[in-house]
């Protein structure tokens, strides 16, 4: 009987070695598999957000047009109003 197992033996530790050897080709397979998926996802993601991006400064850009185009902006106009109207009527009471 123990020739018998001795025997087979090799046989078993090498169909064992196989399938040891394919289930991690399988699990290596199924990795990759999921980073591929996720690397494509996350470059989907990516595209999605330089375009918001984009746009947002675009409109950012816009806008700090339209306020370097505008005549009054309220800041300044409320500042050199007031500050008119002190100095003359500053000046007519010292009169």
């Amino acid at each position: 009987m123990h020739s018998f197992v001795t025997v087979l033996s090799p046989t078993i530790r090498l169909l064992q070695n196989r399938q040891s050897a394919a289930l991690s080709r399988s699990r290596k397979k199924d990795y990759l598999s999921n980073l591929e998926k996720d690397n494509a996802e996350l470059r989907d993601e990516n595209t999605k957000l330089r375009e918001s991006l984009q746009a947002r400064d675009a409109h950012i850009r816009d806008l700090q047009a339209q306020i370097d185009t505008s005549p009054h902006t309220p800041g300044h106009e409320a500042a050199s109003s007031g500050a008119g109207a002190s100095s003359s009527s500053s000046a007519s009471l010292s009169k």
